[in-house]
């Protein structure tokens, strides 16, 4: 298993390649050992490398082999995670109300079970599907209660791309009616929130190397501000020009289409 969560740790440190290397090392050794909790464990962490890729494909492969053995062993906890994962896969492949109430249910199973281990990260994964989905304010209330739980859990790795999520959820609201505050004062506005959580998260993930979680806060920051000279922009350069691996991964991608329409 300490291949598998070296991998997960990699990951967002910014080594994607060495992290699914990790990953297959450790997938073939839980396969040799034959030890079904062992394989089970090892299968979530590739669902979730897999979810942190952009693969929605595999990760629905991975959670449902998970899911069948953990079902085969009575391993209950297991197969709620299984269930969040494929509900995610399901939802991100384009059937968001299955994929949603899935995943729902699933956190709901897991919630029952009292264990809070990963909650924040599988709340921010059902927040932004929410999100996506359209479902704006039931995404607020989710990623408020991811926040909230991180807190008590001390899982600050989450926190960035719990932050940004957050944001992104801000953004597509703006077009919503302001809410007013005690005292008729208008609220922040919708895209002044946004950038805040952006921000919060790019100082976050700053502060703990995490490059990946930086960069996707500072593509989302850069789709905010929509200025090639902007700072944003000087800013997503100097964190895309950090990373020697993971380049064909959709995130690296994303950011080089970004600065090669600002060149031209």
């Amino acid at each position: 298993m300490v291949e598998c969560f070296a991998a997960l740790a990699l990951f967002p440190l910014g080594y994607p390649d060495q992290s699914a290397e990790r990953l297959e090392a450790g997938l073939t050794l839980a396969r040799k050992l034959d030890h079904p909790q062992t394989l089970v464990v090892a299968e979530h962490v590739a669902a979730q490398l897999h979810q942190l890729r952009g693969d929605a494909a595999l990760v629905r492969v991975f959670a449902k082999e998970a899911m069948e053995l953990a079902d085969e062993y009575g391993l209950a906890l297991w197969t709620t995670y299984g269930l969040i994962e494929l509900g995610w896969a399901e939802a991100e492949l384009g059937d968001a109300e299955s994929g949603i109430e899935k995943m729902q249910r699933g956190l709901a199973e897991y919630e029952v079970t009292g264990a809070k281990l990963r909650s924040p990260y599988f709340l921010g994964l059902l927040a932004d599907q929410l999100s996506k989905a359209g479902r704006l304010e039931e995404g607020l209330t989710v990623i408020t209660k991811a926040l909230i739980v991180a807190q008590h859990t001390g899982e600050g790795y989450a926190l960035p791309e719990l932050h940004r999520i957050k944001g992104e959820l801000f953004v597509k609201s703006a077009d919503l009616p302001s809410p007013k505050l005690p005292g008729d004062q208008p609220a922040v506005s919708a895209l002044s929130q946004a950038r805040a959580c952006f921000a919060e998260a790019l100082t976050i993930a700053k502060q703990q190397g995490a490059r990946w979680w930086e960069l996707r806060a500072a593509m989302s920051m850069d789709r905010l501000e929509r200025s090639p000279g902007s700072s944003t922009r000087t800013q997503l350069a100097e964190i895309y020009s950090s990373f020697t691996e993971g380049h064909e991964t959709p995130d690296l991608k994303g950011a080089k289409v970004r600065l090669e329409a600002a060149s031209t």
